[in-house]
């Protein structure tokens, strides 16, 4: 009977490591996809500004055509 109990406690401290483990990886993953998400959207807003300017231009360069 001992030797079961060692084992199931045994079992019992590994189960809850791997659960840990787990949970950390999931944590990072998470925080990984709030970095992305951000990122993401500050380019997004970059680049209709860049696209704002481009026909900006383009529009004066149509306007100053000799």
């Amino acid at each position: 009977e001992g030797k079961r109990e060692q084992y199931r406690e045994k079992n019992r401290l590994a189960a809850a490591k791997c659960r840990a483990k787990k949970k950390e990886n999931v944590d990072v993953l998470e925080k990984q996809h709030r970095e992305l998400n951000a990122q993401n959207t500050a380019l997004r807003f970059q680049e209709r500004q860049l696209r704002d300017e481009l026909s900006h231009l383009r529009t004066m360069a149509l306007h100053h055509t000799p």
